[in-house]
């Protein structure tokens, strides 16, 4: 089989603030429990709400929504297969190495809808470099095996992607932790 470059090219821009209030109150960072039937909870909803209101809203565009915290203060991501719109907590000190790569990860699961790699295969988490892994050296896992570029090149259908994100393999399917 002929092989060629893999190439993802991305415009990336920095918009404006939202300006959304939390249930809880902003202390407690964004709640990010979700239930069997909706990828996102109300909380989430209002920040999406707040940015399809928008002026420069494009539906064909990925959004990423950089927070500080979410109530899971071990959380640095979560994007559900499939979706628009996802959400990266950077913590009190983010690393430029952790937070890029938390983005990478996370456009992977909403994306190109890629599991764990741990999901797939007989291997502990936090065992690789890979980049759909957990890892505690962000800035060198970076890695794709030949199983996830194949889903990337013919992805699976998800007919319900909010019950194949949360619970055919674990709500860690599709969140980010350190």
């Amino acid at each position: 089989r002929d092989s060629a470059p893999a190439i993802v090219s991305w415009n990336v821009d920095v918009l404006d603030p939202l300006d959304v209030s939390y249930d809880e109150g902003e202390a407690n960072g964004l709640n990010t429990s979700r239930t069997f039937f909706s990828s996102f909870n109300e909380e989430m909803k209002n920040v999406i709400k707040a940015m399809e209101d928008r002026n420069d809203y494009d539906k064909n565009t990925y959004y990423l929504f950089v927070m500080n915290k979410a109530e899971d203060e071990n959380l640095n991501g979560l994007m559900p297969f499939n979706s628009q719109y996802g959400f990266i907590f950077t913590g009190d000190s983010p690393g430029e190495s952790k937070f890029f790569r938390t983005i990478a990860h996370e456009l992977g699961h909403g994306v190109f809808k890629l599991r764990h790699n741990f999901d797939h295969k007989d291997l502990e988490k936090r065992s690789t470099q890979n980049l759909m892994d957990y890892t505690t050296t962000p800035e060198t896992a970076t890695v794709l095996r030949k199983f996830q570029w194949d889903e990337i090149i013919s992805p699976r259908a998800i007919a319900l992607g909010w019950s194949e994100e949360k619970y055919a393999e674990g709500e860690a399917v599709i969140e980010c932790y350190t």
